[in-house]
């Protein structure tokens, strides 16, 4: 055999890098580069979860508060457990005796459901100025009173020196308990 010449030498040392490079790309660069690449985009789609499960769990979070904030607002509109009629006529009763007047007649009518709470309504009459009845008025409707006025009727009163006879029509609100009020029957 007949050494290789120099160039030859060299070409072959060139062709033989060569070969190591390219085998050194094709067998470990390309599948680590589609490696990375899959890497990348599974963190991308991970980060995007990550940052909707944030958003959800904020909302979540949000929604909290604002159950919260509805409960609180419900029970200020709710009457307080008891007997809710006989506590409805004993808070009458006594915003009227606040005001000086004296209720002349009172009639707690058939509870009817309504919306999932139980509708309390009640109709009291009474005589005074009216003046005496708007303050009334405005009493009965108070925050924290849970009453409500659906209706007020005037009238002259029966003896002619400026007073009116009033007749009020009310309404206190209670939680619905199971076995209380049906559809509107008691």
């Amino acid at each position: 055999m007949r050494p290789l010449a120099s160039e030859h030498r060299r070409l072959l040392v060139i062709g033989a890098a060569a070969f190591i490079v390219f085998f050194y790309l094709l067998v470990v660069l390309m599948p680590l580069s589609a490696r990375g690449r899959e890497l990348s985009s599974e963190r991308e789609s991970l980060n995007g979860a990550i940052e909707r499960a944030q958003m959800m769990y904020e909302a979540a979070q949000g929604a909290l508060d604002d159950v919260a904030a509805l409960r609180e607002e419900i029970d200020s509109l709710i009457f307080p457990e008891g007997n809710v009629p006989v506590n409805m006529v004993r808070r009458l009763e006594r915003l009227a005796a606040d005001a000086g007047l004296t209720i002349t007649s009172i009639r707690p009518e058939r509870p009817e459901m309504i919306d999932g709470a139980v509708r309390h309504p009640a109709t009291f009459k009474l005589e005074a100025d009216f003046s005496d009845l708007v303050l009334l008025m405005f009493a009965l409707e108070r925050p924290g009173r849970r009453l409500w006025v659906e209706g007020v009727e005037i009238s002259a009163g029966r003896q002619a020196r400026g007073r009116l006879q009033a007749t009020f029509y009310v309404a206190a609100y209670a939680e619905s308990e199971e076995g209380e009020v049906e559809d509107g029957q008691a």
